[in-house]
């Protein structure tokens, strides 16, 4: 079966996914508990690896750039894993920059995405508006 994630014996992940993988959690997915769950689900990943953390799913905070810096050194310090802000980008950008399309981009080359912390209902909302669900339902690049 394509895309499906299972723990093997030894509490490893077996991944049998052309197209990545697709982690779900609850709440406390920044809290130190969870780090050998990310480093064990990003050890698949190259050295170099496209790695987005979304903003929708915070971005109507006020602090939402407090979160994000956050969240980037969490996995930069707990998991070794350097990270990008996608932003909450409005459809054309504050001056019609572009800026969902260049979100879209950064998520369609990601090898790994986390969505988190915040509200999912606002994240699902922002990411039927931004066409992210799409790109994110398509699944994430498999780089060996």
């Amino acid at each position: 079966m394509e895309g499906l994630l299972t723990m093997s014996g030894g509490g490893g992940f077996d991944v049998n996914a052309r197209r990545g993988l697709l982690v779900l959690m609850g709440s406390g997915e920044t809290s130190p508990t969870m780090v050998t769950l990310h480093r064990e689900v990003t050890a698949h990943l190259s050295r170099a690896a496209d790695a987005v953390i979304l903003e929708t799913p915070y971005g109507f905070q006020v602090n939402r750039d407090d979160i994000s810096t956050r969240a980037r050194e969490y996995f930069r310090r707990s998991v070794s894993l350097a990270t990008a802000v996608a932003p909450d980008a409005e459809i054309d950008g504050p001056s019609g920059e572009g800026g969902a399309d260049k979100v879209r981009d950064r998520v369609r080359r990601a090898e790994w995405v986390f969505a988190g912390p915040g509200s999912p209902s606002y994240a699902l909302g922002r990411w039927n508006t931004l066409r992210l669900g799409e790109i994110l339902r398509a699944g994430t690049p498999r780089r060996s």
